[in-house]
């Protein structure tokens, strides 16, 4: 197998072999990003973000909305001035998508150029192909939009001209990655040192020590503080460690060992083996290009933001880079034991093999296909969000839950619900207050991010403020998800809290908790596509529970084929907030979706708090505690 490499792996195959595996990486991961993108599967702001910073751009300003500053005072990303004029041509979130995907697949080929000077062209194909399959590389391309993803393209075309001494490419790719976020000027600072090492003249050490120096102090000390004036508080993360970037290192230094044994903890040594397990650990044999990358790491591990220490997000993308150069070095340093040597192809089968089972084990490659069938597949709740989208203007300004502000980013007042119902910006202990020229709201009140990692028992009461705040009216709605129009005559109800004990027509009495009463309910209407109910309930007792409940649609066979989760009063008036003896009409409008099969389903209704997961049972002949609401046939509405 050795002699066949040899002969007919040829340095032209070898580029053309790479060629092709970066072209299924780019399209495999750009469709992908495509079906995530269709099916509102981007559950955060950053793609929001991003694209709205990049079409302000291109009409002439540096504002985002979303966060409420310029946005050079969260990040110097002057990379996006590079990209708007792509994007000036082709204004779309697919756009960025879409680059994402090519310059972190194009990597691959830079890097494939410096291993093959330093190891050969076999060598430079087999890295290569092992930077696409890396588990980290696949969830930066999956996992939102960010301007670091386009840094392992940059370094490794700098650390390959800085190899080839081409001092001007090397200083333009430098800039470049320095562009991509202000904190990578730390690494590129790192290059006039290494390049001491290398005994380079001095045009190699001064001039990006200097210029990069310069870049740094003029982002971190002018450009960000004028911007930011304070309201996004990145200091925040570091609090542990102490109340100032002076006190931060001066305990970091008196403390040594303390820090160490912080950097290291269970889940952080966890994200160091995932980062360096699939190469081997090679890496860590050529440590002068991680010492360079040292002060990105330590941002990572020092912080107290659990997502730096995950490989399932972007953070990776600014150590990826040194990895795989070290990588690159330590298979070098490990080739110089005449063992190894002489057994060179078994052992990158062997390096292979492991980066494929970690990647296996871990990484989203093999998944994709399940994504692309199951996960990411547009379904009938998609249809429906597009139909809320269409009833909102172009220009006007809307406030919206995670998964709809990626579609709504070509206006220039767009704002993210999460900073109202926290009552916060992010990462920060300034109050936030929603401009009162918003005139939308499409809120999905079973939004995960939203009412999952923001979830506050109070909430609740900033919801009711921004509701109280004009008149705001219901445009539309479906299961959880509420289109409001200030302005809008409210026709259409949610909830309503009664003077008078209801008289429901189907009766029930299911007590949760000896605190809450489900009375019973009334069946509105029904069709082929909705049903529409009035659920009565009582308030037994104060309550710290926020009660949401699960409705099961069981066939005939007893089995489960549709599941709806559902808010009480759609956290506008959560049970917490409830009162001794209220009664309580909340409306439902449930959509059924176009697979349910003609026939007679069960209707049966469970309760769980949605902060701590508790199912309460109700029923003791359920084995989820479940109460029968109703049977309903499907047949007959079926066209």
């Amino acid at each position: 197998m050795d002699l066949f490499i040899n002969k007919y792996l040829t340095l032209k195959r070898a580029e053309v072999l790479l060629w092709v595996f970066i072209s299924i990486y780019v399209s495999c991961f750009s469709v992908i990003s495509f079906l995530k993108f269709n099916s509102f599967a981007y559950g955060d702001y950053d793609l929001a973000y991003f694209d709205q910073i990049v079409w302000n751009i291109c009409h002439g300003s540096l504002y985002s909305s979303i966060l409420g500053m310029v946005f050079l005072g969260v990040h110097v990303q002057t990379i996006w001035f590079v990209i708007a004029p792509i994007y000036f041509v082709l204004p779309h979130p697919m756009t960025l998508l879409i680059l994402q995907s090519l310059a972190l697949g194009v990597a691959a080929y830079p890097l494939y150029l410096l291993t093959k000077q330093i190891l050969g062209h076999k060598w430079g194909l087999l890295v290569s192909f092992m930077y696409l399959v890396y588990p980290a590389v696949g969830y930066i391309n999956i996992f939102e939009l960010h301007s670091t993803a386009f840094l392992p393209f940059f370094m490794f075309s700098m650390i390959y001209f800085f190899h080839k001494k081409r001092f001007t490419l090397f200083m333009f790719f430098l800039f470049l990655a320095v562009f991509c976020q202000e904190n990578i000027a730390l690494a590129a600072l790192s290059m006039g040192f290494y390049a001491a090492c290398k005994r380079r003249g001095l045009k190699w050490v001064l001039v990006p020590v200097f210029a990069v120096g310069i870049y740094f102090f003029v982002c971190l000390k002018i450009v960000m503080p004028y911007f930011n004036n304070d309201t996004i508080q990145f200091s925040a993360l570091y609090n542990h460690l102490g109340n100032s970037p002076f006190q931060i290192i001066a305990n970091i230094c008196k403390h040594p060992l303390l820090t160490a044994q912080f950097m290291i903890v269970p889940h952080k040594s966890i994200y160091l083996m995932k980062l360096f397990g699939p190469l081997s650990f090679i890496s860590l044999f050529s440590p002068l290009w991680l010492l360079a990358a040292f002060p990105l790491f330590a941002q990572h591990l020092l912080s107290s933001r659990v997502t730096q220490v995950m490989i399932n997000f972007h953070y990776t993308a600014e150590v990826i880079p040194f990895i795989f150069v070290a990588f690159v070095f330590g298979i070098k340093n490990f080739l110089r034991f005449k063992l190894i040597n002489q057994y060179r192809f078994y052992f990158g089968i062997f390096l292979l093999l492991v980066l494929l089972l970690f990647t296996y084990v871990l990484g989203p490659h093999f998944r994709l296909p399940g994504m692309a069938t199951s996960d990411f597949r547009k379904n009938d709740s998609d249809r429906l969000k597009e139909a809320f989208l269409k009833k909102i203007p172009p220009a006007a300004p809307v406030v919206a839950t995670f998964e709809f502000l990626s579609r709504l980013t070509h206006r220039h007042e767009l704002y993210s619900f999460h900073h109202h119902y926290t009552g916060y910006y992010t990462l920060s202990s300034r109050p936030y207050r929603l401009p009162d020229t918003v005139r939308y709201a499409l809120l999905d009140f079973n939004d995960r991010l939203t009412f999952g990692s923001f979830y506050s028992p109070q909430g609740y009461k900033n919801t009711q403020e921004l509701l109280s705040r004009g008149k705001w009216g219901v445009v539309d709605v479906e299961d959880s998800t509420v289109l409001f129009r200030k302005d809008a005559q409210d026709t259409i109800p949610l909830y309503k809290v009664l003077l008078l004990e209801p008289n429901p027509s189907h009766m029930a009495s299911a007590v949760v908790d000896k605190q809450i009463k489900f009375l019973g309910f009334d069946l509105n209407e029904r069709t082929a596509q909705s049903l529409q109910m009035t659920f009565y309930w009582e308030s037994l007792q104060e309550t710290s529970s926020d009660l949401n409940v699960f409705i099961d649609f069981i066939d005939e066979n007893g089995r489960v084929v549709y599941q709806v989760l559902r808010p009480i009063c759609y956290r506008i008036y959560p049970t917490n907030a409830w009162k001794p003896g209220q009664w309580m009409a909340e409306e439902i409008y449930l959509s059924l979706p176009s697979y349910l099969a003609p026939g007679r389903y069960s209707l049966e209704m469970g309760f769980f708090d949605c902060r701590t997961m508790k199912v309460y049972f109700v029923n003791s002949q359920d084995p989820l505690g479940r109460v029968f609401i109703s049977e309903l046939v499907i047949n007959a509405y079926k066209n």
